[in-house]
């Protein structure tokens, strides 16, 4: 089914990725009147934010937070129940 709805598209064809050779993103209905130079600027940082290098960066930067986030609570515990004896 096709729908008589304009939509604007900016096409990347050059990802900088090595398993997608093109990316397709629709343009919000309200961000439309965006200059498309600023457009094309939030495609590429959008798209370099999904990248694989980045994706092992957020990945080990979670795992850090979560790590210390262990290590606090482990260390509240561990005074509340000494403060309890």
């Amino acid at each position: 089914m096709i729908k008589g709805v304009n939509k604007k598209i900016i096409e990347i064809n050059d990802t900088n990725n090595i398993y997608f050779e093109k990316a397709v993103l629709y343009v919000r209905s309200q961000m439309s009147s965006t200059p498309q130079k600023h457009l094309m600027n939030e495609a590429k940082y959008y798209l370099d934010q999904m990248s694989p290098e980045n994706y092992e960066k957020r990945s080990s930067k979670t795992l850090l937070y979560f790590m210390a986030a262990a290590v606090i609570t482990f260390l509240i515990v561990t005074i509340i129940i000494f403060k309890c004896l």
